[in-house]
């Protein structure tokens, strides 16, 4: 009896041990060429990703919602030092090709971004956080994407439909 009894238990940690330790971890071979997620984000490449975007000032964004508007803007609220916005920029520059060129930048750190610029931005017109992108129409916002996630033909097809 004692010695089924051991059998039994040397059998049951036998299988704990093995179901414990038996999952096996494979690197991701696809990653070894690809760059770091730190160099993708960087503030260099940021710029670079943003520099067809046609960069606005704070007068200018607030003259976009005067209500005699008659004009439609596509805006990007974003910064170089917000993460999210970095990771976001490849798809940025894309967008900004398939609207030829008519993405509009208000840059969230810049000098004129005072007290007054955040409370237009953040308390009027409602924007959460960066990176924000949205659909002007009659000084009117009509649609908008926080954050990024998406490509840039989605974002076309949500914010124009």
């Amino acid at each position: 009896m004692k010695k089924i009894f051991k059998v039994h238990l040397f059998s049951l940690i036998c299988l704990v041990a093995l179901a414990i330790g038996g999952n096996n971890v494979y690197a991701d071979v696809n990653s070894v060429n690809q760059p770091s997620v730190e160099s993708a984000t960087s503030i260099e490449n940021y710029n670079s990703n943003i520099e067809g975007l046609r960069k606005i000032d704070f007068a200018t964004l607030k003259s976009i919602f005067d209500s005699t508007s008659e004009q439609s803007f596509t805006i990007y609220f974003g910064r170089p030092t917000c993460y999210y916005c970095r990771l976001f920029s490849p798809t940025l520059k894309e967008f900004n090709q398939l609207l030829n060129g008519g993405l509009i930048y208000y840059d969230t750190s810049g000098q004129d971004f005072d007290s007054t610029a955040q409370q237009f931005v953040f308390d009027e017109l409602g924007i959460p956080g960066t990176p924000t992108i949205i659909y002007v129409k009659h000084g009117q916002i009509l649609n908008g994407w926080v954050g990024g996630g998406t490509t840039a033909q989605e974002l076309m097809n949500y914010l124009y439909k």
